[in-house]
């Protein structure tokens, strides 16, 4: 599953920072920009190579993200109805100012779950 997020010739995809899988859960650290320009090749990468971990809690760690937007929100909404369909979890930590706000006047903030740490993430998706 890995080469997900991996070009044909290996190299890992520009966006992603590190992928790590801990038991039960993948830890998905992006970094640069993740907006309208970059959600679609983003999207258009996941298709073309399989599903996205369905079967593994997701964290999202957006520490070196240097911007968003509103389709960013968008699009871990989308992640977020797959992931509980297969009854797994999604968080983020590590959320930007700008991100948290879109959070908030949208209303989502409880569906989509944000930590602290990285440690407290883990700790709760071990318990389900």
């Amino acid at each position: 599953m890995k080469n997900l997020f991996k070009h044909k010739n290996g190299k890992q995809f520009e966006y992603i920072k590190e992928i790590k899988e801990i038991g039960n859960s993948v830890i998905a650290r992006f970094r640069g920009a993740i907006d309208s320009a970059t959600i679609p090749i983003i999207e258009k990468n996941i298709k073309k190579r399989g599903t996205l971990y369905l079967d593994k809690n997701v964290l999202v760690d957006l520490e070196d993200v240097t911007h968003v937007d509103s389709s960013t929100l968008a699009e871990l909404l989308i992640l977020l109805n797959e992931l509980k369909s297969h009854h797994t979890k999604l968080g983020i930590v590590n959320v930007p100012a700008l991100f948290m706000s879109y959070l908030q006047i949208e209303r989502v903030g409880s569906a989509v779950r944000v930590y602290e740490s990285e440690d407290t993430a883990l700790r709760d998706f071990a318990t389900s």
